[in-house]
């Protein structure tokens, strides 16, 4: 999938997604048939309040536009896409319109077409009417709020709108509009298309995980991981339902451009749709569907130092984020210290609360660099936080390997805490004992971990720990340890002897890493 480039956008900094560009083994998904449609209205409003979004798509007397009851939306629910074809323009979609919000219209009920409502309009998309009439068939479609996601930031480019209901998938194209720009775009009297294309951008089950579907395995089987409307059955398999595939071609592909130092990407678990990226001057910011949000998700600059290797530098989501919107943020304050924080999103899903912050752990700094930065969640479900040495280069006040410094050192913290200080040392800590806060020591003998991450099959550790100068390392730790590693600064780097040291304490230990130079 390719995402839309973000309006309006400006500077040198630019995201680049890389991805696998792989062959499917199991045989491609059957191809819709087209049924290219005439367009009466298209009315789009974005005033700027997302409350006040607004959609209109009308064809009539079309005799393409035939219902049946062999591709019966009550069954196998339907989807709706309006797209805009210019760099920068809007998208909603591919939104899925369930299968129960859809009911028969006629006796029996179906035999003339159907209807969907959706009075919550939890997708932007309350109600579509989809029937035949005397003039020909009949395709309604109206929405409105801030779950409506087409957003107008600049005039539009054409506009694609296709509606997919079992194997038939109908399409029209608005060039021409009556009004387009300040907020508004109206289109009206489009002829039908020729054809619509590339049908299998609208397709569940064509091994392809885009817009709203949280998983595509290439079919549309209920019971194996993703279901038949390609949504995860199976919340605590992360790659539940994805294709399966061979390859090892890699393509990039420029995603946004605009930001401000960004310096780490994410997303919450089970939230296909939208990107995270945090900018090391305070923010947040969010991709969604393509498209880079005018408005921030967190703004914290005035409670962060930067920048050098001073800044907002991690951001971690808890592992039940989709139901408690609790998040996690490392960074440095307007004194230097490294602040744990925990925050929670607000009534607005693309907006936190700014004032929901509680601080877990507030770690002196003695110098402006090493300040590590990486907050994680382990497949344990306990949070990981990443501590340099406090930098001054070569460990000059000897953190590292002092038990009783949490710098250079990695934590480990059980975040599911409702009460002051928000956190617990878990009692499967290596050195739990000692109490808070030196029991949330898991390793030791860190310089600077900059970034590290878990795999999510066998759950082993890989660190990036930056080097002095002669190495770089990629620390491993498997996913069966009890902790209590020490990876060896600052006496040693890598597997040499660190040559900033004047003595060697004993007993040396043995470096638990990978490396290179």
């Amino acid at each position: 999938m390719h995402p839309r480039t973000p309006a309006h956008t400006s500077g040198p900094v630019a995201i680049v997604a890389v991805s696998l560009a792989t062959a499917l083994v199991m045989a491609p998904a059957a191809r819709a048939a087209d049924h290219p449609i005439g367009a009466e209205v298209l009315r789009l409003k974005d005033p700027g309040n997302a409350r006040k979004r607004r959609i209109l798509f009308r064809s009539t007397g079309e005799p393409d536009l035939r219902p049946s009851l062999d591709d019966d939306p009550r069954a196998s629910g339907a989807r709706l896409e309006i797209t805009g074809s210019g760099a920068g323009d809007g998208a909603a979609g591919p939104i899925v319109l369930p299968p129960s919000l859809w009911e028969g219209l006629g006796s029996p009920p179906g035999s003339t077409g159907y209807v969907y409502t959706d009075d919550n309009a939890g997708s932007g998309v309350r109600r579509v009417v989809f029937k035949r009439t005397s003039a020909g068939g009949a395709l309604v479609a109206r929405g409105r709020g801030r779950a409506w996601p087409y957003q107008i930031t600049q005039p539009q480019g054409p506009i694609d709108v296709r509606f997919a209901v079992g194997d038939e998938l109908y399409c029209a194209q608005l060039s021409f509009f009556a009004s387009n720009g300040d907020g508004r775009v109206l289109g009206r009297d489009a002829g039908a298309p020729l054809s619509c294309g590339d049908a299998s951008a609208m397709r569940c089950g064509d091994g392809r995980a885009e817009g709203v579907e949280e998983c595509d395995d290439g079919d549309n089987a209920d019971g194996d991981g993703c279901s038949a409307a390609c949504q995860l059955e199976d919340d605590a398999s992360v790659c539940a339902g994805v294709a399966a595939v061979a390859g090892t071609a890699l393509t990039t592909v420029r995603v946004a451009s605009g930001l401000d130092q960004p310096l780490q990407v994410t997303a919450p678990p089970l939230d296909p749709n939208r990107v995270f990226v945090v900018e090391q001057s305070g923010t947040i910011r969010i991709l969604e569907n393509g498209v880079l949000l005018p408005d921030p998700f967190l703004s914290i600059s005035g409670k962060v130092s930067c920048c050098g290797e001073l800044g907002l530098l991690g951001l971690a989501f808890h592992p039940d984020f989709e139901q408690n919107g609790r998040f996690f943020v490392n960074y440095t304050n307007t004194t230097g210290t490294t602040v744990i924080a925990r925050y929670e999103v607000g009534a607005d899903p693309n907006r936190a609360d700014a004032d929901s912050e509680q601080i877990l752990l507030a770690i002196h700094q003695p110098f402006a660099n090493h300040n590590g930065g990486q907050v994680a969640f382990g497949p344990d479900g306990f949070l990981y936080v990443g501590m340099g040495d406090g930098g001054g280069g070569g460990d000059p006040l000897e953190t590292a390997q002092d038990d009783g410094s949490l710098l250079g050192k990695l934590l480990r913290l059980d975040v599911d805490v409702e009460a002051p200080p928000y956190y617990a040392v878990p009692a499967t800590n290596p050195n739990a004992a000692a109490g808070d806060p030196l029991g949330l020591i898991w390793a030791k003998g860190l310089r600077n971990p900059w970034r590290f991450s878990f795999d999510r099959v066998t759950g082993d550790f890989y660190l990036g720990d930056v080097g002095q100068s002669g190495w770089e390392e990629i620390d491993v730790q498997a996913g069966t340890s009890a902790g209590g590693e020490n990876y060896g600064w600052d006496i040693f780097e890598a597997t040499a002897i660190a040559t900033s040291r004047s003595h060697r304490p004993r007993p040396v230990p043995t470096p638990m890493n990978s490396s290179c130079r």
